[in-house]
C-alpha cells in the first residue's frame, strides 16, 4: 500500500515539474531545485516508514522461550507484555526433542535477537528423535514461524507446506501460549518428588545439543535461564539434580517450580488441567507473574508499553483478555 502511494506522489511530482517548467521557463534551475528537495523528503518519509514497520518485526523480541508442552501451558507472553512490557515469544511444540531447540534458537536468530533465552527443560530428557536437519529445520519453523513475519524471511516461512496445513488454532496468535482453564485435579500432589541424592543421565546426543545451544546463545550474548514448571507425569528428583548440576557448572541460573513450591500460589488440587501433566490458565498466571517479576529484576530488559511502535502488543493483550473471558 505505501509502495503504490510513494509511486502516485512520484507520478504527481513528474506532472507538477512538467507544469512549472512550462509556466516558469527563466526560473527553471530554481524550480528544479525546490520540487528536487520536495522529493528528498518523500523519499526520507517513505523509508523512514519502512524502517518503522521492521522495527515492529525484526529484532523485536527480547526473551525467547524454548520448550516442550510444559512450557507453552505455563507461560503467556502477552500477560508478561502487560505487567512488564518485555516482550517475548514462547516456541514450544509437544514432546519437542533438544535438537529441534537448537534447530529453533538458530532460525530465530537470523531475524531476532532475543537478550534472554528461557530453555524449560524438562524437554532435555525427550528421547523421540526428529529424522534429519532439514526436518528439523521445518518442524522449527513451525514452532516459531510468527516471528518471521515482516522479515526478510517471511515469503521463505509462510509458503511451507507445514505452515498452510497445519491448524494453530489461538496458540500461535497469542505469541505461543495455549490457554486453557480446565481443572483435573492431581491427587498425588508431589509424591513424584522423593529426595534423593541419585542422578539422572543425559543421552550423550542431548549434551552435546545442549553444549551448542548454550554456545550460539553466548555468542549472541543472550543470557540463558533454566525454567521446569510443574509436572508430576515427567518429573523426578534425579532429573532435578542433574540440571542442578548443569546450572552450576554452566553458571546459567534453575528456577524448579516443583522443588521451589513456595515461589508461587501453585497447589495440584486446581492447578493442572489433566490430572498433573500440564498446568492450566489460573496457575499460567501466577508462574507467569512471578517470572515476570524475576526477569524484569535480574536482567536490563526495556520496558515498550510507551513505545508507540509497539501498540499493538496491548491491543493484542486486550483482544485475548476479552476472549478468556
Amino acid at each position: 500500500m505505501k509502495k503504490t502511494i510513494y509511486i502516485y506522489l512520484m507520478i504527481a511530482f513528474i506532472i507538477l515539474f512538467i507544469i512549472g517548467t512550462l509556466h516558469n521557463p527563466n526560473n527553471n534551475s530554481e524550480y528544479i531545485h525546490e520540487n528536487e528537495n520536495q522529493l528528498q523528503k518523500i523519499k526520507h518519509q517513505f523509508n523512514n516508514n519502512k524502517q518503522n514497520k521492521r522495527l515492529l518485526n525484526e529484532n523485536s523480541i527480547d526473551v525467547l522461550a524454548i520448550g516442550n508442552s510444559s512450557l507453552y501451558s505455563a507461560l503467556n507472553p502477552l500477560q508478561l507484555w502487560h505487567e512488564q512490557g518485555i516482550t517475548s515469544y514462547s516456541a514450544a511444540g509437544p514432546s519437542l526433542h533438544i535438537s529441534t531447540s537448537f534447530s529453533i534458537l538458530k532460525e530465530c536468530l537470523t531475524v531476532q535477537r532475543p537478550k534472554v533465552l528461557i530453555l524449560e527443560v524438562s524437554n532435555f530428557f525427550e528421547t523421540k528423535k526428529v529424522g534429519n536437519m532439514a526436518q528439523n529445520k521445518v518442524l522449527a519453523l513451525k514452532y516459531s514461524y510468527p516471528l518471521f513475519e515482516g522479515t526478510q524471511r517471511w515469503n521463505e516461512v509462510k509458503n511451507l507446506p507445514i505452515i498452510k496445513q497445519t491448524d494453530f488454532g489461538n496458540h500461535m496468535y497469542y505469541k505461543g501460549y495455549y490457554y486453557n482453564n480446565k481443572v483435573k485435579a492431581n491427587q498425588n500432589q508431589y509424591s513424584y518428588m522423593k529426595p534423593t541424592d541419585a542422578r539422572e543421565k543425559l543421552l550423550p546426543e542431548t549434551k552435546i545439543y545442549l553444549l551448542q545451544i548454550i554456545k550460539l546463545a553466548r555468542e549472541y550474548n543472550c543470557q540463558i535461564l533454566f525454567v521446569c514448571f510443574p509436572c508430576s507425569t515427567a518429573w523426578t528428583y534425579k532429573k532435578h539434580n542433574i540440571i542442578n548440576d548443569i546450572s552450576k557448572m554452566t553458571k546459567i541460573p534453575f528456577i524448579d517450580f516443583n522443588t521451589e513450591t513456595l515461589l508461587t500460589n501453585f497447589n495440584w488440587k486446581n492447578g493442572t488441567r489433566d490430572g498433573g501433566d500440564h498446568l492450566n490458565a489460573t496457575v499460567a498466571y501466577e508462574m507467569t507473574k512471578y517470572l515476570g517479576e524475576y526477569l524484569n529484576k535480574n536482567y536490563s530488559l526495556e520496558d515498550y508499553r510507551q513505545n508507540k511502535l509497539f501498540v499493538k502488543w496491548e491491543r493484542l493483550y486486550q483482544s485475548f483478555n476479552s476472549k478468556k473471558n
